[in-house]
């Protein structure tokens, strides 16, 4: 992937990415299960998480995720 980064072969980069290493990467679900994702998947071993969106991202949207994050029964 990095040789095809500085190649410029992002198309192929992104044939590449199946959906397991997606999954494995990522958490990509729909916003009402991001919490809940997270917690199942991080929770034991993280105790501080950010999110990053490359696009504009609603402010409730933004405030659903942090408080699923922050409640301990999501």
């Amino acid at each position: 992937l990095n040789t095809l980064s500085r190649a410029g072969g992002w198309k192929e980069m992104g044939e590449l990415i199946d959906a397991e290493m997606l999954d494995t990467l990522s958490i990509s679900v729909p916003v009402d299960e991001v919490a809940p994702r997270v917690q199942r998947r991080f929770g034991d071993v993280v105790t501080r998480f950010s999110i990053y969106t490359p696009y504009a991202m609603p402010d409730d949207v933004r405030r659903a995720i942090v408080s699923g994050l922050r409640s301990p029964t999501s």
